[in-house]
């Protein structure tokens, strides 16, 4: 019989993992690989729950500890080596020390959240600059970050001109589905879930700026005297009081696509961030049944491989699995990488993307307890 081999398996539900053990007991030869340092999907109990799973199933059969740094072999041993050795550090509860490293394709730079804002995220100009000349000097790389707020305020700060890769799960899309498929007939419903649907993916779309005055144009049948703005805001809303369906939601964000392509006045600063997110949600009135629309669209996802863009955005999270030449990990503060286990998997995850330039930028001001800069 042909060995079942399990691939990233730190990461199974409870019930996969419970097949697998199945199958290993009606006589199936089982191998499984997989990283307990990369368990970054879990709540705080929910990752000692799986943290015992995996001692548990290491004692029930033969256990290897691959060290070699196999990823790096043909590209920078020397980085690879002090990435493993990261690891070993994270997971014996140490700090990462970058004080006086001269280590090929390893840059620290320092830079600090200048933004005003309690959530948001600015570099300093003169900071910003040196992370600008070390980004232009590679070809290609992937950006991380831990949060998708900080992926997003990091897209606005480098003007968008560095996309946001989107993974292959699509949250909002998801949400707005489930929205869709429970409120049909009910056109007020299918509004909320849309507006939170627009607040997540773009910017300049707020309550305040367009959400307000498109709930009072549902509620009131789209029957106000209207210009301008408030016309376009009332025919956008037109459609989900003609269909209170995905197929009227479809039709709206059609024409939002149209307001926004044009620069129309009031919708000029709006901005997609999640692009294909939006593109997405719009096919959904291709379909009969919104339910189907998703599957249909996941079925795609799945069956057709999305290729990184040569220069992108991501939350660690959704880049997990993914690898590149060169990798700059951003926003490396006591804010967003806590002195926690699960943050310690995080930051680990994030060092081991990179294959030939790892780019730490570390804060001065609020440094991150995972780290000793001085």
């Amino acid at each position: 019989m042909r060995p079942i081999i399990c691939d990233e398996h730190q990461d199974s539900s409870e019930q996969q993992h419970e097949i697998v053990m199945t199958l290993c007991c009606a006589g199936s030869r089982i191998r499984i690989f997989g990283d307990p340092m990369q368990m970054i999907y879990s709540d705080r109990v929910k990752l000692k729950r799986d943290q015992d799973r995996w001692n548990n199933l290491k004692a029930q059969g033969k256990f290897v500890s691959l060290g070699m740094p196999h990823r790096w072999m043909n590209t920078n041993l020397e980085l690879g080596k002090w990435i493993l050795n990261c690891r070993a550090q994270l997971k014996s509860g140490n700090k990462i020390n970058l004080k006086g490293l001269n280590l090929s394709g390893l840059t620290i730079l320092k830079a600090d959240n200048k933004s005003m804002k309690r959530q948001g995220f600015q570099f300093d100009r003169d900071q910003k600059k040196e992370i600008d000349a070390k980004i232009n000097s590679f070809n290609k790389f992937l950006m991380l970050a831990s949060t998708n707020e900080t992926v997003r305020d990091m897209n606005a700060s480098f003007f968008r001109r560095i996309p946001i890769w989107e993974g292959h799960t699509r949250e909002p899309l998801s949400k707005l589905v489930k929205c869709l498929s429970d409120n049909i007939g009910l056109p007020l419903s299918i509004a909320q879930g849309l507006l939170e649907f627009l607040y997540e993916i773009s910017v300049g779309f707020t309550l305040s700026s367009h959400g307000q005055r498109f709930i009072e144009e549902i509620t009131t049948d789209c029957k106000k005297k209207a210009s301008k703005k408030p016309l376009l805001i009332q025919n956008l809303a037109k459609y989900l009081i003609a269909e209170p369906n995905h197929k009227g939601a479809s039709k709206l964000l059609g024409e939002l696509d149209r307001y926004i392509t044009h620069n129309l006045a009031g919708f000029d600063c709006v901005k997609i961030d999640l692009k294909r997110e939006f593109w997405d949600a719009l096919r959904l009135g291709d379909f009969d049944c919104v339910i189907e629309a998703e599957k249909a669209l996941q079925s795609r996802r799945t069956h057709h491989t999305l290729h990184l863009p040569p220069k992108c955005i991501s939350t660690i999270h959704k880049a997990k699995g993914l690898e590149g030449d060169n990798a700059i990990i951003v926003a490396c503060d006591g804010r967003h990488f806590k002195d926690s286990e699960k943050a310690r998997n995080i930051l680990y995850v994030a060092l081991s993307r990179a294959k030939s330039n790892l780019v730490i930028v570390v804060s001065d001001e609020n440094p991150s307890p995972l780290f000793t800069i001085d």
